[in-house]
């Protein structure tokens, strides 16, 4: 039962957040099992300047249900001048009120270049951007779309 109430809470708190968020974004990631199976992921965050507040979630596809993700950091490091940076970000799950696992994203400009999952054992299970998968406009992801 309390894993029900946690739920509808973090549920509540991420449309709340998302009404007021000043930059949502929705990113598909596909990562591919030893036999070729594939691990589907919706990565969504959202950021509202206004209160310097970050929050986040993800769906794998199977099971379908949310997990809360809460921002941890992130690090920049600067090629060139006149080209965007890279950023490192770091986002940690909470499963059941508890840290568990981390996700980790690194980008320049938009270009997504690499995204992985830590567990909390230390496994490390890394994803590819899936583009085919990504629709934007409608907050979700299509699995249908391939890799």
């Amino acid at each position: 039962m309390k894993s029900l109430i946690f739920l509808a809470y973090v549920v509540l708190l991420i449309f709340s957040v998302h009404v007021n968020a000043e930059r949502f974004e929705v990113r598909c990631f596909t990562s591919l099992k030893n036999d070729g199976t594939p691990i589907n992921i919706k990565f969504s965050t959202m950021f509202v300047a206004s209160d310097g507040y970050r929050i986040g979630y993800v769906v794998y596809e199977k099971p379908n249900k949310p997990i809360l993700l809460y921002y941890s950091g992130r690090t920049e490091r600067v090629f060139e001048e006149d080209r965007p940076f890279e950023v490192t970000t770091k986002w940690k799950e909470i499963i059941e009120g508890k840290p568990a696992g981390e996700y980790t994203i690194i980008s320049q400009g938009a270009i997504v270049y690499g995204f992985s999952y830590k567990t909390k054992a230390g496994e490390v299970f890394d994803f590819s951007y899936n583009s085919k998968a990504t629709h934007a406009g409608q907050g979700g992801c299509n699995w249908n779309g391939g890799l």
